[in-house]
């Protein structure tokens, strides 16, 4: 009996322990099963939603998808990319990734981007305080563009000069004219928006601006730019030296263009910029001295006359570091009673450096230098009670020079509006947005608008002859 008894108890734990394995067993597989079964999941969704990215996304009253769409614009408005080169590189990109399209037409990408420039200046200002920033620009014929930015005032602050994402702009419009009064009127309409208000403007010395400002009672800070170039037309409009020195590098270009003797011309300087580019032709001509006895004979020959223009070339590097220096400290910082104290040792320490070179101090530099200082003290007069004044409107001017280079343009067109859209961080959003709230009848009653092309003067004053 014990023995049976002790046989019985072994088979027992034997079997518990078969017991424990098979439920051990049954449980890693378990958990294996539910490892790959969360993995499958996980992977299904994934390429469901992949899936679903890659579908096209339709947008109302439009044949192409929002991506398309929205690549065309991109590349047009922000990467300055022609409207044919556009279409080609979305027809690529949709055999690319195997959509067949038929090559969308560069008209219809020029209306895209004006849909999107029409929708952004649409859009009304968030309350606040702004400066404005105003100024027209004009190509061939006599239309004009005029353009107004606004900058909040928390974005002053700053230790670099403004961008176009710093800047929103709020009024794009052409013109034959544009008169003070016209431009008063529309900025007293965008004043009208509830709980914006504009402290100062910045503009060039165009006189129609000036009065504008005057009639909305908006104190002025002329553009430090503009206001260099001023004064460097002051000193040498009338100087023999310089306009002969000028005259002299015009020649040499002529004569060297086409020749092995390319690389030493002169910049170009064009006539009506000669004043503000002045400081490329100082550069030139001390880095010509700097190498002289490097240079060929034939080349020393042609160029002797930078050697007796020594004492000018000279004067003009003085010019140069002084308005590096100058700029360098108010377009980033702004006028301030801190830049105004900064400017005085800067000039302290330049009087001391060209002294310790030899250089002379003639009464054009001192004049110049006198003439900032009078800048300075005149803006501050301006806005008591400022900490800090913007003095800069070269955002504005990159604007300009981004619509008419990018895309080489003669002639203004109505494709201007597109500059509402440089500084937009554009988006799928936005172009949903703008493509159903922008028809084809806003688009031709805005072209209406607008006075009569100089394409479509020419095509009627010149009409074709039938052959």
């Amino acid at each position: 009996m014990p023995t049976t008894l002790f046989k019985t108890t072994q088979k027992l734990q034997l079997a518990k322990q078969k017991i424990a394995r098979k439920q051990k067993c049954i449980k890693q597989l378990s958990a294996k099963l539910n490892q790959v079964s969360r993995s499958r999941l996980k992977w299904r969704t994934k390429y469901c939603e992949l899936k679903k990215q890659q579908q096209k996304i339709r947008v109302k009253h439009h044949p192409y998808c929002l991506k398309m769409i929205w690549l065309g614009v991109v590349l047009h408005i922000h990467h300055n990319l022609s409207l044919r080169a556009c279409s080609a590189a979305l027809y690529e990109t949709a055999q690319l990734y195997g959509h067949k399209i038929k090559r969308i037409s560069a008209s219809t990408i020029r209306s895209w981007t004006m849909r999107m420039g029409h929708y952004y200046l649409q859009m009304r200002l968030s309350a606040g305080s702004y400066i404005l920033i105003a100024d027209e620009s004009i190509l061939i014929g006599n239309q004009k563009i005029l353009v107004m930015l606004a900058v909040t005032q928390e974005r002053i602050c700053r230790i670099a000069p403004l961008t176009m994402e710093d800047v929103t702009v709020i009024h794009v419009q052409t013109s034959t004219s544009w008169k003070g009064a016209d431009i008063a009127q529309l900025i007293k309409d965008k004043s009208k928006q509830v709980g914006v208000e504009f402290t100062y403007a910045i503009s060039d010395k165009g006189h129609n601006l000036r009065k504008a400002f005057a009639i909305c009672e908006l104190p002025w800070i002329e553009d430090v730019t503009h206001y260099i170039a001023n004064q460097t037309r002051h000193i040498f409009e009338q100087d023999k030296d310089f306009n002969g020195f000028i005259a002299r590098q015009q020649l040499t270009r002529a004569k060297w263009a086409l020749s092995q003797y390319a690389p030493f011309l002169p910049p170009n300087v064009r006539k009506k910029a000669r004043f503000h580019q002045l400081l490329v032709s100082a550069e030139w001509g001390q880095r010509v001295l700097a190498h002289w006895s490097e240079l060929p004979p034939e080349v020393q020959i042609e160029l002797v006359y930078v050697v007796d223009c020594k004492l000018l070339i000279e004067i003009l590097t003085q010019l140069r570091m002084i308005v590096d220096s100058f700029s360098k400290l108010v377009k980033s910082k702004g006028i301030s009673g801190f830049s105004q104290a900064s400017w005085q040792q800067t000039r302290l320490a330049l009087v001391a450096n060209w002294q310790q070179q030899g250089w002379c101090l003639c009464d054009r530099v001192t004049a110049f230098l006198d003439s900032l200082d009078a800048y300075l003290e005149r803006s501050l007069l301006v806005l008591c009670g400022q900490d800090q004044l913007l003095c800069c409107s070269d955002v504005l001017e990159s604007m300009f020079g981004k619509y008419k280079q990018g895309a080489h343009k003669q002639v203004i067109s109505g494709e201007s509006v597109k500059i509402a859209a440089f500084g937009r961080l554009i988006d799928q959003g936005d172009i949903v947005s703008g493509m159903g709230c922008i028809s084809h009848r806003v688009l031709r009653a805005e072209e209406a608008k607008r006075p009569v092309s100089l394409t479509k003067l020419r095509q009627k004053s010149l009409a074709k002859i039938a052959t």
